[in-house]
C-alpha cells in the first residue's frame, strides 16, 4: 500500500525498528548506571551487598549490612553517595540487617523514646530512657544522633537490627514558627 508515493509497511517497519532500538539503547544505558551505582555502594564500607531498584520515577538502594561499629558513619557516607549521584527527592537508602524476633522486640521497648527524642529534640532525655530500657535487655544497645537522623545499633551474638530515624526539622535546630 502507497500514500503519496511512499510504502506504508516500509514507513511502519522503520518506525518500530527505531523505536525498539532507542527502547533498547534507553534500556542499556539505565543497566549501566544501576551497575555502577550498585558497585559503588557495594564498595562502602560495612555493605555486604548492595541493589539499585527503580520503581518508576523512583530509585531505591538496597544496602544489607554486614556488622558495623558506627552504623552512623557508614549511614552516612551511603547518604552522601546516594545525594551526589541521585535526585534527592526521588531516591531513598533501605538497610537490610539480621534482625531477629528477640533484636525487634527490644527495639519496640526503646522506640517510643527514640521518637520522641526525634519529634522535640530532647536527645538526653531519649538517651536516659533508652539506657534505662536497654539496661534491662540482653542485647547492646547504641544509639547516636546527628543533626539528621537517630541511628539505633542492637546486637546480640552474630545477630543485628539497625534503624536510622529521621530528626524532625525544629527538633534539628530547623526554622520554628513564631506564634503572635
Amino acid at each position: 500500500m502507497t500514500f503519496r508515493g511512499y510504502r506504508l509497511h516500509v514507513a511502519a517497519a522503520a518506525f518500530l525498528l527505531t523505536l525498539l532500538l532507542g527502547l533498547g539503547a534507553r534500556h542499556a544505558a539505565h543497566s549501566a548506571s544501576a551497575g555502577a551505582l550498585q558497585r559503588d555502594f557495594a564498595a562502602l564500607s560495612g555493605v555486604a551487598r548492595a541493589a539499585v531498584e527503580r520503581h518508576g520515577g523512583r530509585t531505591d538502594i538496597v544496602l544489607e549490612l554486614g556488622p558495623v561499629d558506627d552504623l552512623q558513619a557508614v549511614y552516612r557516607q551511603a547518604d552522601m553517595l546516594r545525594r551526589a549521584r541521585l535526585p534527592e527527592d526521588a531516591s531513598q537508602l533501605i538497610i537490610k540487617d539480621r534482625r531477629t524476633d528477640a533484636l525487634t522486640e527490644a527495639y519496640r521497648r526503646i522506640h517510643y523514646a527514640v521518637y520522641e527524642g526525634a519529634a522535640t529534640g530532647a536527645f538526653t532525655r531519649m538517651a536516659e530512657a533508652v539506657g534505662e530500657a536497654a539496661a534491662q535487655l540482653a542485647a547492646d544497645v547504641l544509639v547516636t544522633v546527628d543533626d539528621r537522623y537517630i541511628y539505633v545499633q542492637i546486637v546480640s551474638g552474630d545477630d543485628y537490627l539497625y534503624e536510622v530515624v529521621p530528626v524532625a526539622k525544629a527538633a534539628a535546630g530547623g526554622p520554628r514558627e513564631r506564634s503572635g
